[in-house]
């Protein structure tokens, strides 16, 4: 009898530890082997995507600023708006910040098999 997982919302419903432990060295071997014949980016790609999530998270920041300073001047009251839109602003720009990285994780076409499915489930 083999051991088996509860339902965890993540994993199969009483999936075999064995089959999930094959999938998982199954899956890191597929990566390894493609990152052996692609390789890591390189250091300009490394700092042009730090560069575009560092805009992507302060350009919405600034403009909730800019639209709350505004209103407020226009509504006299005080510095709400400015406050309000500029948590909007830090929501906003993290969630694109987000996006831009889970875009970079995903491999490109040819990429190694089997590694999209689980991209946002690693530790």
């Amino acid at each position: 009898m083999s051991e088996t997982h509860p339902p965890d919302g993540g994993d199969e419903p009483n999936e075999p530890v064995g089959d999930k432990l094959d999938k998982a060295v199954r899956r890191h071997r597929q990566r390894r082997k493609y990152w052996q014949e692609v390789g890591e980016r390189s250091l300009a790609e490394n700092l042009a995507l730090i560069g575009s999530v560092g805009w992507l998270v302060v350009i919405p920041i600034l403009l909730g600023i800019y639209l709350g300073r505004w209103i407020d001047q226009w509504a006299h009251t005080g510095i709400f708006w400015t406050a309000t839109f500029t948590l909007l602003g830090a929501c906003v720009g993290s969630y694109l910040g987000w996006r831009r990285i889970q875009h970079e994780r995903q491999p490109p076409a040819g990429g190694p098999p089997d590694s999209s499915d689980d991209a946002g489930q690693e530790a």
